[in-house]
């Protein structure tokens, strides 16, 4: 019975022996070259957090202070290819500061020790302020960080969700009026953010990926502007609508001031290339409603007389708007101009159109 039992117990101990061969692993790192201490009170750093992870999965901690290696805390560890992470770790609040990761550092048993270095750059710690505006339909003066065209609740954001470096935030949407966040970043720092109704749902696309802007003055503060168009809008984008608001001066006169005086004042709103069919009404100040249709005559109001075209759906339109004379000149058209406009939520401010002079001949001769 013996003998018939020691050839299997001979196989079962061969089967349950594995061989680990052991290597050495030395981590090194530097900013910008520099193994200095006083670059740990330059960054504020506390201390380097040392991650090998691999076959084996080791750490150490490292103080500032001391040397910037690992020395022979990493010896013995498993042969095999490693990831290896160096964190910086912030004095006082343990917060990550920077960190770089190398792949593919491979250890070998029997071989002089891997020693991988860990290169940081001084823009790795360059934190500093971000600001992140959005607008909605664009500002009033055109200016990116104007005042929005289009409000937050005009639209129903509640929030806007900031993402810098991957890392998500909100923020009240309206902001108090500012429509912006101040948060934390570097010149590194890629930027992008969308717009949540009360229930936490996009009710926008996200703005597009990028790196925030340096601020001309400052090495330490970065902006990101986030632009939404209508078009950025998944669902309210066919379903929204506004009044456009505006009032007329030509070349910065009134009705009267001009020479010879604008009599009578005709519009056109187009959409796509192609007149806006049935055409809207465009109504003074007087409450007398005209069609926009280019050919309809209307009494001229100067700036200050606030004219609406109301009701119509979100989108970017053309505006022709044309200064004529009285029908004792045939109507002659002496100043005319076409503007991009937007027709953006519900109630929008009231754009100032400057029409200019297209003749000066016979009738429209000053």
């Amino acid at each position: 019975m013996k003998l018939r039992l020691l050839g299997p117990l001979v196989l079962a101990s061969l089967a349950a022996c594995h061989v680990v061969l052991l290597g050495d692993l030395d981590v090194g790192w530097d900013i910008d070259g520099s193994t200095s201490p006083t670059l740990c009170t330059t960054y504020n750093i506390d201390h380097w957090h040392v991650l090998a992870d691999g076959p084996d999965r080791v750490s150490t901690d490292v103080p500032c202070s001391a040397a910037w290696d690992t020395g022979t805390v990493l010896y013995s560890v498993e042969e095999g290819y490693y990831d290896v992470t160096v964190e910086a770790v912030e004095q006082g609040t343990g917060t990550v500061l920077a960190a770089v990761v190398e792949t593919n550092v491979r250890v070998i048993s029997g071989d002089p020790p891997a020693t991988p270095t860990i290169h940081f750059t001084a823009s790795d710690f360059s934190a500093g302020e971000l600001n992140v505006y959005w607008n909605i339909n664009g500002t009033v003066d055109g200016k990116a960080k104007g005042v929005s065209w289009d409000t937050c609740d005009e639209v129903g954001a509640a929030t806007a969700e900031v993402e810098v470096d991957g890392q998500p935030s909100t923020h009240d949407c309206h902001a108090g009026g500012n429509m912006s966040a101040a948060l934390t970043g570097s010149s590194a720092s890629q930027v992008r953010v969308r717009l949540l109704d009360s229930a936490n749902s996009p009710l926008t696309t996200w703005s597009p990926l990028a790196t925030a802007d340096a601020v001309s003055g400052t090495s330490d503060t970065w902006e990101y502007v986030a632009e939404f168009n209508w078009d950025s809008f998944t669902t309210l984008k066919d379903t929204m609508r506004g009044d456009f608001d505006f009032d007329v001066s030509y070349e910065g006169q009134d009705c009267t001031q001009t020479s010879p005086n604008v009599a009578h004042q005709v519009v056109l709103l187009k959409l796509d290339g192609s007149a806006v069919n049935p055409s809207p009404d465009v109504c003074g100040p007087d409450s007398v409603c005209t069609p926009a249709d280019g050919a309809s005559f209307a009494s001229c109001y100067g700036p200050g007389e606030k004219q609406t075209i109301a009701d119509q759906l979100w989108r970017e339109y053309k505006l022709k708007v044309s200064g004529a004379l009285p029908d004792t000149a045939s109507y002659e058209v002496c100043w005319e101009q076409e503007f991009d406009i937007i027709i953006g939520a519900k109630t929008n401010p009231t754009a100032e159109l400057d029409v200019t002079r297209i003749n000066s001949a016979g009738a429209c001769a000053p």
